[in-house]
């Protein structure tokens, strides 16, 4: 069976993904580095994909690598300390 050519947090490269994403020197409130990143890994469908993330609520690059990632309850509670 063949991974889907959309890439959610389910998906088995997921974490590769994430890990060019966070590559990004900043967000610039657009999924413009998401769309790159998606773009770098081979049968995935990145507009599909980036639609599918904002409807999770990933309307931008910072909210998909801290609002969807795997590590978004961990960064959250180190923001909240460093507040």
């Amino acid at each position: 069976m063949s991974a889907s050519p959309i890439l959610l947090p389910d998906h088995p490269r997921w974490g590769e993904f994430l890990a060019a994403l966070s590559l990004a020197p900043r967000c610039l409130r657009t999924t413009e580095h998401a769309r790159a990143a998606l773009e770098s890994i081979p049968d995935i469908d990145a507009a599909a994909t980036l639609e599918a993330l904002r409807a999770m609520g990933g309307r931008c690059d910072c909210a998909i690598l801290y609002g969807l990632g795997e590590d978004s309850h961990a960064w959250a509670a180190g923001a909240a300390r460093a507040v």
